[in-house]
C-alpha cells in the first residue's frame, strides 16, 4: 500500500490519496452532527499541507476504506498537536478505539509532541466516552462556539499531555 504509516490491530494507516476523497466527503455527510462539512479543495490543501496531516484507515482484510483522520500543527514550535477530526463509516467495530490508540502512539511516539487535543461537541457523548476511556482530559467547554443549521452548539476542550501517555 503506498504511502504507508503502519498497520494496527487490522486496520492500515496511511496518507490519504485523492482516491479516497469522495468516499471520504460521502462519510463527511454522514457523520455531519459530529464533524465538519469540507470542500473537495479544502481536503486537497490539507493533503498537501505540511502543517496537517490527512490520513486513511483501510480495513486490512478487504482493503476497504473504514475510515479518516485529521491532524493539524504538524512541526509547531510548540510541540502540540490538533487532533481536528476522526470520522468512522461503520460503527460499533472498534475502529474509532484503533484510530484513537494509533494517533496516541503516532504523535506521542513518532511525531514527539508534548499535548495532543481536540474538541468535540457536548452532545457526541459516544465520541466523549471514547476519549475519556483513552486517557483525554476535560480542559472546558467553549459554549455556543459554532453555529449549526441556524443554532449554536457548545464544544468540549480535552487534551492529553506526554507524561499521561507515559503512564497509561
Amino acid at each position: 500500500m503506498k504511502n504507508l504509516i503502519t498497520e494496527m490491530d487490522g486496520l492500515i494507516f496511511c496518507h490519504t490519496g485523492p482516491e479516497y476523497l469522495d468516499m471520504i466527503i460521502d462519510m463527511e455527510k454522514d457523520n455531519s452532527n459530529f464533524v465538519y462539512i469540507w470542500s473537495r479543495e479544502r481536503h486537497i490543501e490539507a493533503i498537501k499541507n505540511d502543517d496537517e496531516m490527512h490520513i486513511s484507515i483501510i480495513n486490512s482484510v478487504d482493503r476497504k476504506l473504514v475510515g479518516y483522520i485529521l491532524l493539524a500543527g504538524i512541526g509547531g514550535e510548540d510541540d502540540v498537536l490538533e487532533f481536528r477530526r476522526m470520522a468512522i463509516a461503520d460503527k460499533r467495530k472498534g475502529y474509532g478505539r484503533v484510530g484513537v490508540k494509533f494517533i496516541k502512539r503516532y504523535c506521542f511516539e513518532l511525531l514527539k509532541c508534548h499535548r495532543l487535543w481536540l474538541d468535540v461537541y457536548t452532545d457526541n457523548e459516544n465520541a466523549i466516552n471514547l476519549y475519556r476511556s483513552e486517557g483525554f482530559i476535560q480542559e472546558g467547554i467553549l459554549r455556543d462556539c459554532k453555529k449549526d443549521k441556524g443554532r449554536y452548539r457548545s464544544m468540549i476542550i480535552m487534551s492529553m499531555l506526554e507524561q499521561e501517555y507515559r503512564a497509561d
